[in-house]
């Protein structure tokens, strides 16, 4: 069974508990972008979703003000943030190549033609 680090053992309170040391609540939030997954390096689907879930987790705390405020704090959450978004940008199916737009292939063709009347 793997431990939900964001919800039964009440990690919010943990980062903003005043008894912790700043070495502490550095490491639970480095702690997102490894503890309860199967696994790391090929993450499975249930991975997937947990590392989506962490990394909108790490978005939406980025954005506090006692966060950005946190040196500590704001640097853990920064690279956890960059780490889980490796994760997400490693998993994504690669993206075929946009095809050109309308205007693109008009303007294109406008020169091919232009380059091949030139060339005659």
């Amino acid at each position: 069974m793997r431990k939900n680090l964001c919800g039964s053992f009440g990690w919010h309170t943990a980062i903003l508990d005043s008894t912790l040391s700043a070495d502490q609540k550095r490491n639970l939030v480095e702690d997102l972008n490894q503890d309860g997954l199967v696994n790391r390096k090929r993450p499975t689907p249930e991975d997937l979703q947990i590392i989506s879930n962490r990394y909108a987790l790490t978005q939406a705390y980025l954005e506090q003000d006692y966060i950005q405020q946190h040196g500590v704090l704001n640097a853990a959450f920064r690279e956890a943030d960059k780490d889980l978004r490796n994760f997400l940008l490693k998993a994504a199916p690669s993206a075929p190549s946009p095809s050109p737009t309308a205007k693109q292939t008009n303007s294109r063709t406008a020169q091919e033609g232009r380059v091949g009347h030139h060339g005659r």
